[in-house]
């Protein structure tokens, strides 16, 4: 395990708090969407930040063991369709699946960053992958 194993990236989607280790993180970016932007850069299920493109997917696609069907059914999938533009403005794009790949994979919209915190996993008495940061209760997704 490396230094940089301990580093989390937190998020909020839809007003729940997840983090993410940074060794699996591309890139994160910060696109606010506008309608002329949509006609001119995004299309379907990709956006260009900085001329480079990257393809989204819904977080219960990308990583369904912690974004479940279940989410969707209680009306995620409704409100993810009604966020994504204007309250969403966050991208999280993951590494491609080798974590220590430098290639990007594909990424996801959220609704805030949280800046990286460091995280032992391996000293805390958390259960079910919750652990406490700055007040909120984060769920580690562990990819």
């Amino acid at each position: 395990m490396s230094f940089q194993d301990n580093f989390f990236l937190g998020f909020e989607l839809f007003s729940r708090f997840y983090a993410l280790p940074i060794s699996a993180v591309y890139q994160i970016f910060h696109q606010e969407s506008s309608d002329q932007q949509s006609h001119i850069l995004k299309i379907d299920e990709m956006v260009v930040f900085e001329g480079e493109p990257f393809y989204l997917a819904k977080p219960n696609k990308l990583l369904p063991t912690y974004f479940s069907l279940g989410d969707e059914a209680n009306g995620t999938q409704n409100q993810e369709s009604s966020l994504v533009k204007s309250k969403m403005p966050w991208v999280i794009v993951l590494k491609n699946d080798d974590k220590k790949s430098s290639k990007k994979g594909l990424g996801f919209r959220v609704q805030q960053i949280v800046s990286p915190f460091e995280l032992d996993l391996a000293k805390s008495d958390a259960s079910h992958n919750n652990y406490f940061y700055a007040g909120k209760e984060y769920q580690v997704i562990l990819i």
